[in-house]
């Protein structure tokens, strides 16, 4: 089932998620804290795998196995449980910046490229968290992907916000004495 989970995959201080369908990550999205909006961009690199350029294998020194071809290090690698595998960029990255295009109307400023020259989309000042959500599913039935039909936590809170503002002004919705919600879904104190 597709989802929206958080990310640590980028630098910074922003919010860091990611729209996954299909066992692939289609979309990072941050959002900057203090700030409204969120961004979102195709992404180009596997969750939680840094892209690091193909080197040849070294060879492997002698001086660390035994002479029956154990290792002085502990267990062998065959030896050791296989980590967790993290969920990989979509392979086509022409085909999901098309697909987005499809989606919406993408020009040259929308278009970025990442620190290994793979370009991606970003899209910069998205409000609502069900429009997040939607765009993600979106991209996923243009790919033959499974959607994300429960709303993802920043909706929800959003959602709680629109039910209980009276003027419809933005204003901070009162939950408790001890919590409000603000209109982009931030819980904030009093």
């Amino acid at each position: 089932m597709a989802h929206i989970t958080t990310s640590a995959k980028m630098n910074g201080d922003d919010e860091q998620f990611y729209f996954q369908a299909g066992g692939y990550v289609l979309l990072r999205i941050t959002r900057t804290p203090g700030v409204d909006s969120f961004s979102i961009m195709t992404a180009t690199a596997s969750e939680k795998v840094a892209h690091r350029p193909a080197r040849k294998p070294r060879p492997k020194l002698e001086i660390f196995t035994k002479a029956d071809g154990s290792t002085l290090r502990g267990k062998s690698k065959t030896d050791q449980a296989p980590s967790a595998k993290a969920p990989l960029a979509y392979p086509d990255t022409d085909r999901l910046i098309a697909a987005v295009a499809s989606v919406i109307a993408i020009d040259e400023t929308d278009m970025e490229e990442d620190h290994c020259g793979r370009p991606y989309v970003k899209i910069r000042g998205v409000t609502s968290a069900m429009a997040v959500r939607d765009f993600g599913n979106q991209i996923a039935r243009i790919l033959g992907l499974e959607t994300r039909n429960v709303p993802w936590s920043f909706e929800e809170i959003q959602t709680v916000h629109e039910e209980f503002s009276v003027s419809g002004t933005g204003e901070d919705v009162y939950l408790n004495k001890d919590m409000n919600v603000n209109s982009f879904g931030d819980v904030v104190e009093p």
